[in-house]
């Protein structure tokens, strides 16, 4: 990404109006759509690119090849330049995992117990909740397509929101 030709000023604009300052973390949080694994997305002529590297390559410098944007904050929607910093690809994948394998939490909360955690044959933990909320909407999109024979967005912020099983009212 080379920052001298990285974006016109209306691009600008439009991105820094997607940020909002959490003012107890320092970091500045991305508003707009966020991919499956939580990086803020901005769309920037006619291509969808993460608004860390962005802020990264506009504010601090050009990303080389072999090296990633590294979030020190480890909150993967902020874009404060400050909590950005270069790291080489081996040392991400490997801080990355040292990393997962620390928390107690999965990234929507949930905690890792006995009860609630399967482990991958890799050997990496899956939240059974989050496992089964994913089967649940896989055929909740199944059924929807089936029925109104009209494929389903399934990148839809609303895929966020709690599944609530709706009962028949009698």
């Amino acid at each position: 990404m080379d920052k001298d030709k990285l974006y016109t000023e209306k691009d600008e604009e439009r991105f820094l109006s997607k940020i909002e300052i959490d003012y107890d973390s320092g970091c500045w949080l991305w508003q707009a759509y966020t991919n499956h694994s939580g990086y803020g997305q901005f769309r920037l002529r006619k291509t969808t690119v993460r608004a860390h590297r962005v802020m990264f390559a506009t504010w601090i410098g050009n990303i080389p090849d072999g090296y990633e944007v590294d979030h020190l904050c480890k909150v993967r929607h902020c874009v404060n330049p400050k909590h950005l910093t270069l790291i080489d690809f081996d040392g991400h994948r490997q801080q990355g995992a040292e990393y997962l394998s620390s928390r107690d939490t999965c990234i929507n909360g949930h905690r890792y117990t006995e009860e609630n955690t399967r482990r991958r044959s890799d050997g990496r933990r899956d939240c059974l909740e989050c496992h089964n909320r994913r089967k649940t909407l896989s055929r909740l999109f199944k059924r929807v397509e089936k029925l109104t024979n009209t494929p389903v967005d399934k990148n839809s912020a609303w895929l966020s929101t709690p599944i609530k099983k709706i009962r028949p009212t009698t």
